[in-house]
């Protein structure tokens, strides 16, 4: 019984020593990098920068999981079509032509990868969340723009709550998806993918959330003054009232979950819905949002590619992600 109490004892100090060394490393740097961009720590983040950091668990998922794969393999992705290219003398990234929106993008613009938000096995969720909204504080502190790639849905509203207190005041969530991810908090599981922005409204207060794409069986609408819900179907039929009813001279924070598309085009994530947004419907919904508000930070998940076929959902993703960028940097 004795070797058996300090066997238990060492493994439990090894755990802390690991949680100690991933509180004091918040992010840790990876192989691969979104499109050859330089690595970089925290601190190194400049004003105006996109920093890519990864938060790469599916513990929240209620569906299929494989979430936990999405920043490395968007990061492999990215290079497979694009490379980081910076002037000699001026440093500053020469850009890339884009054919979807006739035109050179991200001219000027820096990119730098600060890596994976650190995650130790069998750690309490909230350690881990405590992690990423240290990570986009940082970024945000800085001038950064924090680009959060998950994971499952769980991690956005640390990385919103990281970016709010920075930025202080009213922040819209423009929130991307199939579901409305308003479940109720359930005793012993707090943080889920279901409830995620239940949790965003309760913890920033002065937030309030457009939601776009909501389709199928998706949980009942928030009946509030800070939750406007706009179904799927209210795109296809009334263009120019969707338009109109996005926030203008605010800043915004944007949370795309992979699945507010149709699965014809990406059927690489864990909750699929029929009858979904088409790809071009989304990327004018970016520009609308960008063209008229201020946007502070952004967060892609649900991307699962071992649910994928030929990459087809992370090519989607990487692609409608750099046109966002674009939009972003005007």
């Amino acid at each position: 019984m004795q070797s058996v109490l300090c066997w238990s004892g060492e493994k439990d100090s090894l755990l802390a020593r690991s949680q100690e060394l991933a509180d004091s490393d918040v992010v840790a740097v990876q192989p691969l990098t979104f499109v050859c961009c330089p690595s970089g720590k925290l601190e190194e983040v400049v004003p105006g920068a996109f920093v890519f950091c990864g938060a790469g668990v599916d513990f929240g998922t209620t569906g299929k999981s494989g979430a936990k794969l999405g920043p490395n393999k968007l990061r492999e992705i990215s290079g497979r079509f694009l490379t980081y290219d910076r002037g000699i003398f001026t440093r500053a990234n020469r850009g890339w032509f884009n054919a979807e929106l006739g035109r050179m993008t991200l001219v000027g613009s820096q990119f730098v990868d600060v890596g994976n938000v650190s995650h130790i096995l069998g750690e309490s969720p909230e350690r881990f969340f405590s992690r990423i909204k240290r990570a986009t504080a940082e970024i945000c502190k800085r001038g950064g723009i924090p680009v959060c790639v998950g994971g499952d849905h769980s991690i956005s509203e640390p990385a919103i709550a990281g970016c709010a207190s920075v930025h202080g005041g009213e922040t819209v969530v423009v929130h991307f998806d199939a579901h409305t991810d308003l479940g109720e908090w359930i005793p012993g599981t707090t943080h889920h993918h279901g409830n995620v922005m239940r949790r965003m409204l309760h913890t920033c207060q002065t937030h309030t959330i457009v939601q776009l794409g909501i389709r199928g069986f998706p949980g009942t609408p928030e009946e509030n003054n800070r939750c406007t819900t706009v179904m799927q179907a209210e795109i296809e039929s009334s263009w120019a009232q969707v338009v109109a009813s996005l926030p203008v001279g605010k800043k915004c924070y944007i949370s795309l979950d992979v699945d507010v598309l149709d699965p014809v085009y990406a059927p690489g994530t864990g909750t699929p819905v029929p009858m979904g947004m088409q790809p071009r419907q989304l990327l004018r919904l970016f520009e609308a949002v960008c063209l008229h508000n201020e946007v502070i930070g952004i967060d892609i998940v649900e991307l699962c590619p071992d649910q994928d076929h030929r990459d087809i959902t992370s090519s989607l993703v990487f692609h409608v992600l750099m046109a966002l960028l674009a939009y972003i940097h005007g």
